[in-house]
């Protein structure tokens, strides 16, 4: 209520425009904060921090092909900033575009190597493409950022169960269990690698049934 106020005053105030856009972003008001940016840019459209703000707000409010737009306007005018590849790459990825949403993530993540979500973000993608083998790479760096992560160290069993690495889910459950003992999807993991390894029988149905009830448990 205090920006508008100030707003109803001096309607340009390019400052309060700025901040009132990021606190009703903050306050998820997403709707709200697209008027303040779009003030903004009217009057000064090659600030690519806004441009990048603005995409956030449309991605927010599904609509992608508008964030998508406005992330491409961000990154032509600095290509070093995260947060629009990133947008961009979220966009992309819910308008079915998927090599161009990876490779979004790629250009964020030579930008900045330790960006978890983005790698997370493109292990999902690759592995809704079936590239197992590389969303294993992807979920393995952003677990080497955060070591004590417990669902992380899932999809890692997970991934390697569908390459029919069932040895090596016996290593990754341990990790877990030094985490937090006796996680109940560890339990899963490792019950049904055994399995596997024993040549049992099961189906697929009853994996994804005993995955679903220990998440519900966790």
């Amino acid at each position: 209520e205090c920006y508008r106020a100030v707003l109803k005053k001096f309607p340009y105030t390019i400052r309060v425009l700025k901040s009132a856009g990021e606190t009703s972003m903050v306050l998820e008001e997403f709707d709200q904060a697209l008027n303040y940016f779009n003030q903004f840019l009217n009057m000064h459209p090659n600030v690519p921090t806004l441009q990048s703000s603005k995409g956030i707000c449309l991605a927010a409010l599904k609509r992608y092909e508008e964030a998508v737009q406005c992330c491409e306007k961000a990154i032509a005018i600095n290509p070093k900033l995260v947060d629009p590849w990133f947008t961009k790459g979220v966009a992309c990825k819910e308008l079915g575009l998927l090599e161009e949403a990876l490779t979004s993530f790629d250009q964020l993540l030579n930008l900045d190597p330790t960006h978890t979500t983005a790698m997370e973000k493109k292990g999902d993608i690759l592995e809704s493409m079936n590239n197992i083998e590389e969303a294993l790479k992807s979920f393995e760096g952003s677990i080497l950022h955060k070591p004590k992560n417990i669902s992380l160290r899932i999809k890692k069993c997970q991934l390697l169960f569908e390459l029919d690495r069932f040895e090596e889910i016996e290593s990754v459950t341990e990790e877990i269990f030094t985490i937090q003992p006796s996680e109940p999807r560890a339990l899963v993991e490792q019950e049904f690698a055994l399995k596997a390894l024993k040549k049992e029988e099961f189906s697929r149905e009853d994996l994804q049934s005993a995955r679903k009830n220990a998440a519900e448990r966790r």
